[in-house]
This record gives structure tokens, sequence and C-alpha cells, in this order.
């Protein structure tokens, strides 16, 4: 897996299909983007089949809202580790930083970073190429070029000059 983080509005998306040429359709299919408002908010997630995005990200954010206000007692998967599975099956995986700025005076609000921040450290784990982008700016984290390129030709999305320039 190929993880990008970066405050949002980093210009993530524009390195997917601006730097790495990446189509819309390809983005949709092989991407899971935003990973943290899954965890959440239950936003629209990528086209992944198998993921049924508004109905298992609902779900997940619900789950969440328990996990957090300590309802849930049982033995049930907690949202993050779903999401972990969910990542080990994606391409690439965003996530963006939510931990910077003003602490919010909400404890949920900031249960919900320390969990956002626990997943983005065990994607981070999990990945095999670690990018933090800023102003559409990639930085490598973990692994280098050469894993990213191997990682993109496993998936046949190896196709950006990028690399040819470099």
């Amino acid at each position: 897996m190929i993880l990008l983080i970066g405050p949002a509005y980093s210009g993530k998306e524009y390195f997917l299909k601006d730097t790495l040429e990446l189509s819309q359709e390809e983005i949709e299919q092989y991407v899971l983007s935003e990973v943290q408002d899954l965890l959440a908010f239950g936003q629209d997630g990528p086209g992944q089949e198998g993921f049924d995005c508004p109905n298992q990200a609902t779900e997940l954010r619900n789950k969440m809202n328990k996990i957090l206000q300590n309802e849930n007692k049982t033995t049930e998967k907690p949202p993050k580790e779903e999401l972990l599975e969910m990542c080990k099956n994606a391409v690439i995986t965003t996530v963006s930083e939510v931990g910077g700025g003003i602490v919010p005076v909400d404890l949920l609000e900031r249960q919900f970073r320390r969990e956002a921040g626990t997943l983005a450290q065990e994607l981070a784990c999990e990945a095999t190429v670690v990018l933090r982008i800023f102003c559409g700016l990639p930085e490598f984290l973990k692994g280098d070029e050469s894993v990213l390129r191997k990682e993109l030709a496993y998936a046949h999305l190896d196709h950006s000059s990028w690399f040819d320039g470099r």
C-alpha cells in the first residue's frame, strides 16, 4: 500500500492526477481517499468493489461514536480495525492530518483526533511507501521512488512520465 498524508487541500489529489497521471477511473478503482473521514463522518468513499460507501461509512461512524462515548461494551471490531483491513486492499490510501492546529474543547473531537492519529500511524506501519504531500510536492517518509514505482507497476499504474525525468 502507498500512503499519502498531508493537510486538507495540500495537493494529494493534484499529486495523483497530475504527477502520477492517474485518471479519475483509476483513482476511483485504486485509491481509498481520506480514510479519517470514514472513521468519523461517513463521507463517500472510493468505488471499491464490495464497499457500499454510504451504508458502511455510516455504520463505521455510528460504531465510532459509540466507542468514543464508551457505550460499546461488546467485542465488536472497532471501526479503525475495519478501516485498516479495507486499506490493505487499496493500492493507494490518502489521509488528511487532523492533529495540528488548535486543540478542540470538545472531548469527542479530541478523542476523534487521537483515533485518527493512531489510524494514520498504523497505516504508515503497514504501507511500503509513505509520502507527505504539501503544496502538491511529495516528500518520501518511507520507501523511495523505486519502491513507489514497483507498487504502482504491480497495479499497472506506473505510466507517469514523472519517473522518466527523475
